[in-house]
């Protein structure tokens, strides 16, 4: 699929990937807004790039997929391709603006953090767990629960 995105990369800006645990509660378009950058990424608490979502410039989307076959060249591929892709290549990179994308399962997070953001990353977390979470937060942000009473009767 990555490869057949190559021509039809010029009808998008950008290009977005993301693990099926990602979820989207609002609009994204302004994390692409003003961007000088050819790739967004969010990045754990030691500053490497997280591969379950980012997003690659379309206009570089041809050269990324090249430094990411080169990448996977070896019999053994490295652990973060994300991060081996941006240290092989000159791509301009910038994280997405903080608290829009979120990892609950990395630490402490409060509701509001959660419903606050435009991107919540289910990765992480146990897939039970995952799918409790996800399921709160469609009810929470459908029927505008922002105190998070519904995520209390599930955890309960």
């Amino acid at each position: 699929m990555a490869s057949s995105l190559r021509e039809h990369s010029s009808r998008y800006s950008w290009i977005i990937l993301a693990h099926p645990g990602v979820l989207g509660l609002r609009n994204w378009d302004h994390l692409f807004e003003n961007q000088n950058a050819d790739v967004l990424i969010s990045s754990d608490e030691d500053a490497c790039p997280l591969d379950s979502f980012f997003a690659v410039r379309a206009t570089v989307w041809t050269s990324f997929l090249a430094a990411w076959t080169k990448v996977r060249q070896p019999s053994i591929p490295p652990k973060n391709e994300l991060a081996a892709i941006l240290d092989s290549a000159r791509f301009r990179t910038a994280t997405f603006e903080r608290g829009e994308v979120v990892r609950p399962f990395d630490g402490p997070m409060d509701v509001r953090g959660l419903m606050d953001a435009a991107v919540v990353d289910l990765s992480g977390g146990k897939p039970d767990e995952q799918t409790k979470l996800g399921f709160a937060l469609h009810m929470m942000r459908t029927f505008g629960d922002k105190d998070g009473l519904f995520l209390d009767l599930m955890e309960s």
